[in-house]
């Protein structure tokens, strides 16, 4: 059941991303209309309490209330990526590491991944892995104290 939630979930967006998808300024760029995000939020929202079996696990959550909160939030959003994160952050308060929300590709490559596998020890971020291409700039047991300059 799970896993035909997050397939559901995946999917809608998917179609949803892809049926708006437009050209703007020789870049791809994402377009989502009001109705657009609202039909998506609606559909997270109605899989999830239809599908979701771990409700019990979140006593405090009204998932109801959640998604009249969220309403406003998604429609209040200025640009795609500030859509899908207020999504993310609604999926969040399942508290579930399986379930979310997948960036459609042309959000998803616009960012950097890089190979570096950090764990905490002693309360303090420290480099385990790394790719080999790295592994001069990053050596292992490096403590991570800022990212992109911040803390």
């Amino acid at each position: 059941m799970k896993r035909f939630l997050l397939v559901a979930l995946l999917l809608a967006l998917a179609v949803v991303a892809a049926a708006a998808q437009t050209k703007a300024g020789g870049e791809d760029e994402i377009v989502l209309s009001d109705a657009e995000k609202l039909y998506t939020l609606s559909l997270l929202w109605s899989e999830a309490k239809y599908n979701f079996v771990y409700f019990d696990q979140v006593p405090d959550l009204d998932w109801d209330a959640a998604y009249k909160e969220y309403i406003p939030k998604v429609l209040a959003t200025e640009n795609t990526m500030d859509f899908y994160r207020t999504l993310v952050r609604f999926m969040a308060l399942l508290g579930d590491g399986h379930t979310g929300v997948v960036l459609p590709p042309a959000l998803r490559d616009s960012f950097d991944f890089p190979l570096i596998y950090p764990r905490e020890i002693e309360g303090k971020p420290v480099v385990c892995a790394v790719a080999k291409e790295l592994v001069e700039q990053v050596p292992l047991g490096s403590e991570i104290l800022a990212v992109d300059g911040t803390p």
